[in-house]
């Protein structure tokens, strides 16, 4: 099975299931303890401890927002700082000062089995959404004439999931309100998925993306094609005030009342 970044399904059959869903958000940390702890005493809810990703730079940690969704907390793994930064799937930007975590990008999760072009054979559809993506992403961050993704298989013990990122992640494409695509294989048959196994508590009440006045129809249009705007996924697409950078916000009911996650300060609090 190839794997493409944001490649748009096949035309499918009326009734047949969407090729895509919201799968899970990521929260950059500087330092994943400190964020764990800020994130407890916002929500009441702690992350656990996720696990090293080897080869690939980064440690995590997990908290479920119920249904099928749930929030990554990942963050540069200091026992791995000496892997070369092309092996990093993300790029860690530093945050501007006095940020310690800053929500920066998501993934959506193959449904359908179909939901994938061949690599070598772009589809009209393909070409038209990589089309609307380029238009979505700004500042130079578009797919430009590849739209192809580097493919990885990740493991942790007996676990197994591929996913696909962009070749070029630093800026993301559409200043990561475009997500990058996964494939849980035999993970979410088997009840497995973090959503159920990641401490319960929390619950996404919407995810907001915020974009430009000038990307933000595009963006609709975008993840229109892939299907996720369907309700179930509580993603709603906004425009952004003048002069107002392109973020994700989580509005998220915790055991604390609601809590509008788009970013944390080094002091704990809500950005």
């Amino acid at each position: 099975l190839q794997f493409l970044y944001l490649i748009a399904p096949r035309p499918l059959p009326a009734m047949t299931p969407r090729p895509f869903r919201a799968d899970h958000w990521l929260l950059f940390c500087n330092d994943l303890d400190a964020s764990i702890a800020h994130l407890e005493a916002l929500t009441g809810v702690r992350p656990c401890i996720g696990g090293r990703h080897d080869g690939k730079g980064t440690h995590n940690a997990l908290v479920s927002l119920g249904g099928d969704q749930y929030l990554e907390l990942i963050a540069r793994d200091p026992t791995q700082a000496d892997l070369p930064e092309e092996k990093v799937p993300f790029r860690f930007r530093a945050l501007q000062d006095g940020v310690a975590a800053a929500m920066g990008h998501w993934a959506a999760c193959v449904v359908h089995p179909g939901a994938f072009d061949d690599a070598v054979r772009p589809s009209p559809l393909l070409q038209q959404y990589v089309a609307l993506a380029n238009k979505t992403a700004e500042d130079g961050a578009g797919y430009g004439a590849n739209p192809l993704a580097q493919a990885f298989s990740m493991s942790r013990g007996d676990l197994h999931w591929s996913l696909a990122l962009p070749t070029a992640r630093d800026p993301l494409p559409g200043d990561g309100l475009l997500p990058f695509v996964l494939d849980w294989e035999r993970i979410l048959p088997a009840g497995r998925h973090p959503s159920v196994t990641a401490p319960a508590g929390l619950t996404l009440h919407r995810a907001v993306l915020r974009a430009s006045a000038a990307a933000a129809g595009h963006l609709r249009k975008a993840l229109g094609t892939l299907g996720l705007l369907h309700a179930d996924d509580k993603v709603a697409v906004e425009t952004a005030a003048d002069g107002e950078p392109a973020c994700i916000a989580l509005e998220l009911d915790t055991p604390k009342g609601r809590v509008v996650l788009s970013g944390i300060a080094t002091d704990g609090t809500l950005l």
